[in-house]
């Protein structure tokens, strides 16, 4: 028996659920009656993703060659939640209402111009480039309870009693780049390549955007060398040595603001007055 009177099933065949008594709990569930929760329940969260890639190359001249990549990526994500009133327990929940729906827009375009040369033992590749990219992420979401009527599913003004949160915010940063490479190769069995790039992010604060970052590295293809290039044991062997400079802009968007709120504390900046000398 369930705790509704004249309803002896999770679900009759008019469609009416049952409960526990009311008050009671289902054993280590926290529901009324689940089957009736799962049922009611309305749950949608679709996702779409766009990949797309495009390239030109040219040769302008023997080994000298011209090269652009455009990439674009985008992706949609929404979610639904909605849960109906019911009179399942003693307080009668509101029903409850949640959804949000986010973007993403990224594009990447590279640009490089490419020059490699042999001549008898010596061999020379340069490449240089440009390129650009850009993200741009939107979200927006309500979650409020109190439909006016189960059958109206909408966080729209005015069918939510009572609106919980709302939120809605645009996030966009940037990346400019310059590169360049050089590798020379004496007898393909020593390398030495260098590359230095040159990187703005619209991630920092003014007079902190660009960066520059080098490297240098030595190769020595030991298998070449006459004394183990009849090794069949060993297939290839090179030594290698490099140092270089890294960058990282993965850092939260403008934390080079740092935001003032009212309030003593000796810890931060609350108490802070405007045009006066910061005291505790």
């Amino acid at each position: 028996m369930t705790g509704r009177p004249g309803v002896d099933q999770i679900k009759d065949e008019n469609g009416i659920y049952g409960y526990y008594t009311l008050g009671q709990q289902a054993t280590g569930s926290g529901q009324t009656n689940l089957y009736a929760d799962l049922e009611q329940r309305q749950v949608d969260r679709p996702s779409n993703y766009l990949l797309t890639t495009a390239a030109l190359e040219a040769t302008l001249l023997p080994g000298l060659k011209a090269k652009t990549n455009l990439g674009v990526n985008t992706s949609n994500f929404s979610s639904l939640t909605f849960n109906p009133a019911n009179d399942r327990s003693l307080n009668a929940p509101l029903s409850s209402f949640d959804q949000s729906v986010s973007t993403t827009a990224e594009w990447l375009w590279e640009n490089t111009l490419s020059y490699a040369k042999t001549f008898g033992q010596h061999t020379v590749d340069v490449v240089g480039g440009i390129s650009a990219q850009q993200n741009k992420f939107r979200m927006s979401g309500v979650n409020g309870n109190g439909s006016i009527s189960n059958d109206v599913i909408s966080g729209s003004n005015g069918n939510l009693t009572v609106i919980n949160s709302t939120t809605g915010f645009t996030e966009l940063w940037s990346l400019a780049s310059q590169f360049g490479r050089l590798t020379y190769k004496f007898a393909d069995k020593y390398i030495f390549t260098g590359t230095i790039r040159r990187d703005g992010s619209s991630r920092f604060g003014d007079g902190q955007k660009w960066g520059i970052f080098p490297s240098l590295s030595v190769a020595w293809r030991l298998k070449e060398e006459g004394f183990l290039h009849h090794v069949d044991a060993i297939s290839d062997l090179k030594l290698r040595a490099s140092w270089g400079k890294a960058g990282n802009q993965d850092v939260p968007l403008f934390a080079y603001q740092g935001p003032y709120t009212p309030g003593p504390s000796a810890n931060d900046n609350r108490g802070y007055v405007f045009g006066e000398e910061k005291a505790y």
